[in-house]
């Protein structure tokens, strides 16, 4: 179980190693295989690669039962600490981002005690946690929900492999952005490209609707295949939403101040993941 907030995972057993991905405290991972100081390690979301040993506690299938039976809460807000006592002032035990998970315990006043999944304890502050059942009940996957998640992030900056608060990569945002809406995509671009139903793009994109996703590479052209290298999301009116160099809204309107010529040009398709979702029991 990932316990520290964000686990790196590198694509090779080194902290000069790319960064393929991240996970977050309180979610499960699977151990196979160990060298050094490094796990070889398989997420929630089927990804492959090495993380730190200091990143997990280890733990059987009865304690990753026992974990995800247990009464959590889930960091709802952009950041947060974890406290020794609670009061603002008290020692930090440990920094947390938005989707992680810690086991409840008692609450005093406006705080709430919890415990990491390597069993250190402390305090948060309840307005940046809610209870993680209750959460996963409320899930509505609607466009304006997207659009206010999506903008939490706006000038978190570019960071391949990432998929925190702490930095994005493009398909890493989108993926964080529907997963606080309750809904698990694919890890990378041209994953997400193959998830929902196509969507007729229509004159002046009129087809399209709010929380759409919009991938860009190269379109098929004589013996080339298709590619996509970006994604983003649809926010209505020709903008969008995506991570480039940072979180940021652009727009397909030559005459918007954030006009952006570059992603018109290698604009490919649109898929409309808006249907029934579901929280996945990471943790």
């Amino acid at each position: 179980i990932i316990t520290v907030s964000v686990g790196n995972m590198r694509s090779k057993p080194g902290q000069a190693e790319e960064l393929a991905t991240q996970v977050l405290m309180g979610m499960v991972v699977k151990l196979m295989k160990k060298q050094g100081g490094w796990f070889y390690v398989q997420s929630h979301d089927k990804y492959l690669g090495w993380i730190e040993d200091d990143a997990v506690v280890i733990t059987d299938e009865k304690g990753v039962d026992e974990w995800i039976a247990a009464s959590k809460v889930i960091a709802t807000d952009y950041f947060g600490v974890v406290r020794e006592q609670p009061v603002v002032m008290s020692q930090p035990v440990s920094d947390v981002v938005a989707g992680v998970l810690l086991r409840r315990r008692e609450q005093k006043g406006s705080w709430i005690g919890v415990a990491l999944p390597d069993g250190r304890q402390g305090y948060i502050e309840r307005s940046i946690v809610q209870e993680y059942a209750s959460w996963k009940k409320s899930r509505r996957l609607t466009g304006d929900n997207v659009e206010k998640v999506a903008k939490m992030f706006v000038g978190v900056p570019y960071l391949w492999g990432g998929t925190s608060t702490k930095g994005f990569d493009c398909s890493g945002y989108t993926k964080t952005v529907y997963r606080m809406n309750g809904l698990e995509l694919n890890r990378d671009a041209n994953q997400q490209a193959l998830m929902g139903e196509e969507v007729a793009t229509g004159k002046d994109f009129q087809g399209l609707k709010k929380g759409d996703l919009l991938f860009f590479g190269r379109k098929a052209m004589d013996e080339k295949p298709e590619r996509i290298w970006h994604v983003g999301i649809y926010l209505g009116n020709k903008e969008f939403i995506h991570c480039a160099g940072r979180v940021r809204v652009n727009s397909f309107d030559e005459t918007a101040p954030h006009y952006d010529p570059d992603r018109l040009n290698t604009f490919v398709r649109v898929r409309r993941v808006m249907s029934a979702a579901q929280v996945p029991e990471v943790g």
